[in-house]
């Protein structure tokens, strides 16, 4: 981006304002990494828009910010429009003043560094023309300080409020609204946080993404609708999966993927949507979870919240996408690429919408959580998983689920939950008796370390056995039986 077509306007800036010293109320502090909250976003927006928006300028004088991309209109369907940054494409900052240029939309001209009562021509596009105007300096809580806090307004040519800006003292601006709107759509930008000593909402590091913990515990649960053939042809059966996740080892990393264990329980059952009976159609299922993995795409790193990013080159033109940054359950911090868009000579301005194409939003990805929280399948019935419980050396948020009272039903629908077999003495000690029921003709008995390894495996059993501890170590295991219906049962077991 060619930032110099701003620098004429610049230096009558510089020769008006007479600058000597650095003002007080400068928009951005060189290398301060700023993080601004739109105060009318909603859940439901998260497909739509970011929640956050970061800034960060390298000094005095001009540099780019970077360009963003939102939901509009082209031609008879939405698409995804090419936009400025909150504060342009580009910002030329000194003492006293601050040039932000929007392209093809002008420049804006804000002196920040001018005493209550200055008014100059801010902005001029097409026929409107918007004047500025330092309304007062006011003392305000910023950040958890109390702080001064000069108010600029942006005024139309009938004397009507059009935006508002509050420039702290110490910070920099602190209530924005999105700069290249005209008119604007009623949003406004909260400064939530700098990285100057730690001060309000943080912008964390791409690395702390799914890192994880050796003891960390994670339990999620997967909504997943799926199409049955039915009497109406519709949606018969809801599949929901509960997960709980022991880190136990991380092992690897190779490139952008990390590999690590977990042990924990996994129950699925399914539920009907459609409010027809038997309401025994539901099924149970226990099963041990042993490995995951994670992934954070290389082409998010670095870029700021609310930042387009060019994810690929196709024939169909550049791809890009927008990171998106957010708040989730647990005080954490999630961010994912928004949907994406190709961008073709032809289409300067409107992108098409890359969701029409292949259907999904991309994953969502949070801190402590080493996998992907909020994934979506191609096509019209989206899968997802949702964090419900967290703990860690930092945190403990949600409630954990606790499967240690359930016991397996069969894996055909209709036959409901049942015990299969018995398991005694518990704790046991050189062996342990499993007693199936009667109906159970054979069955295949599996045991699981808290590492999630087949340690014992015996096939082809009949009634009631003895089964040898011999050269186990004690703790918790878990004793897996599959009966030759098709029935699955977990039971845990303690050794000493």
């Amino acid at each position: 981006m060619n930032v110099t077509r701003i620098i004429p306007l610049l230096l009558f800036l510089i020769s008006f304002c007479k600058l000597t010293a650095q003002s007080d109320y400068q928009l951005f502090r060189p290398e301060i990494q700023y993080l601004y909250e739109d105060d009318e976003y909603t859940p439901f927006d998260q497909f739509q828009r970011s929640q956050f928006y970061g800034v960060r300028v390298d000094g005095t004088g001009c540099q780019e910010l970077y360009a963003s991309m939102a939901l509009g209109e082209g031609g008879k369907q939405p698409c995804l429009r090419r936009l400025p940054s909150p504060f342009g494409y580009s910002i030329c900052q000194e003492a006293d003043s601050t040039v932000m240029d929007f392209l093809e939309q002008g420049t804006m001209v804000i002196y920040h560094g001018a005493p209550v009562g200055t008014r100059w021509k801010a902005r001029q596009e097409g026929e409107i023309i918007l004047t500025g105007v330092v309304d007062t300096i006011v003392q305000e809580s910023v950040l958890g300080i109390t702080d001064s806090v000069k108010r600029i307004v942006l005024l139309t040519q009938r004397g009507d409020t059009l935006h508002r800006l509050a420039i702290s003292h110490t910070y920099g601006v602190v209530r924005s609204g999105f700069l290249y709107e005209l008119p604007p759509a009623g949003r406004t930008l909260t400064l939530a946080g700098t990285s100057q000593g730690e001060l309000g909402r943080q912008l964390p590091a791409d690395s702390t993404y799914g890192q994880v913990r050796v003891g960390d515990r994670y339990d999620t649960e997967t909504h997943a609708p799926r199409r049955t053939i039915g009497p109406n042809n519709s949606t018969l059966y809801e599949e929901y999966t509960q997960e709980t996740h022991t880190v136990l080892s991380i092992d690897s990393t190779v490139g952008d993927v990390r590999y690590f264990k977990t042990v924990g329980d996994r129950l699925t059952y399914r539920v009907r949507t459609d409010g027809s009976s038997p309401p025994e159609d539901s099924t149970l299922v226990r099963d041990v979870v042993c490995r995951r993995t994670f992934s954070f795409p290389g082409a998010m790193v670095g870029v700021q919240p609310g930042a387009r990013a060019l994810v690929d080159s196709t024939d169909q033109g550049l791809e890009y996408r927008v990171r998106f940054m957010q708040d989730e359950v647990c005080g954490l911090t999630s961010t994912r690429f928004s949907d994406g868009a190709y961008f073709t000579d032809r289409e300067a301005d409107c992108g098409n919408l890359i969701i029409l194409i292949d259907g999904g939003p991309e994953p969502l990805y949070t801190t402590y959580v080493p996998e992907m929280v909020d994934t979506f399948l191609i096509g019209m019935y989206p899968d997802r998983t949702f964090l419900r419980y967290l703990s860690n050396d930092e945190i403990e948020c949600g409630q954990p689920y606790d499967f240690s009272d359930i016991v397996l039903a069969t894996n055909d629908l209709g036959r409901g939950a049942a015990r299969i077999f018995d398991l005694f003495p518990n704790p046991a000690g050189n062996f342990f008796t499993v007693d199936p029921e009667l109906s159970i003709r054979t069955y295949q008995l599996r045991l699981f370390d808290l590492s999630g390894s087949v340690v014992l495996e015996r096939e082809e059993l009949r009634g009631r056995q003895n089964i040898a501890l011999t050269g186990l170590p004690g703790g918790l295991y878990v004793v897996v039986v599959r009966g030759s219906d098709g029935s699955v049962s977990a039971r845990r077991l303690i050794v000493r």
